[in-house]
């Protein structure tokens, strides 16, 4: 099935109407375990939609709480329900990540924030 091209662009708003339905939601970043690395606050809204996927907006700075390689995403909305999985990793991966990021590695105590982060989806 290949979806219309308006349906596509309906469902990426839908996500981010979902994610910012009940207060800013969070995109946490997990290793391949599906542990926790960081939780990032996302702000609201926390993206807009475009050609390709959902242009995220810059975030603030979050603290690592765990050291590892990012492996994924989780999108999350205010109450910690997950709405959507992404591959997340270094943007010169292949297959490309979903969530492509300048690094990979993160140490316990850094902060990290997003700054013209992007998620590929349909």
């Amino acid at each position: 099935m290949t979806p219309a091209p308006a349906l596509t662009l309906a469902r990426r708003q839908a996500l981010i109407n979902r994610t910012d339905m009940a207060g800013p939601g969070r995109l946490r970043l997990v290793n391949a375990a599906g542990q926790s690395l960081v939780s990032i606050e996302l702000d609201q809204p926390c993206g807009t939609v475009d050609a390709t996927g959902v242009a995220l907006t810059d975030t603030e700075f979050a603290q690592v709480t765990t050291t590892g390689e990012v492996a994924g995403a989780l999108l999350e909305d205010a109450a910690g329900e997950r709405l959507a999985t992404f591959t997340a990793g270094l943007a010169s991966t292949i297959p490309a990540p979903e969530l492509p990021l300048p690094a990979a590695q993160l140490y316990a105590g850094a902060f990290v924030r997003l700054i013209g982060a992007h998620i590929v989806c349909d």
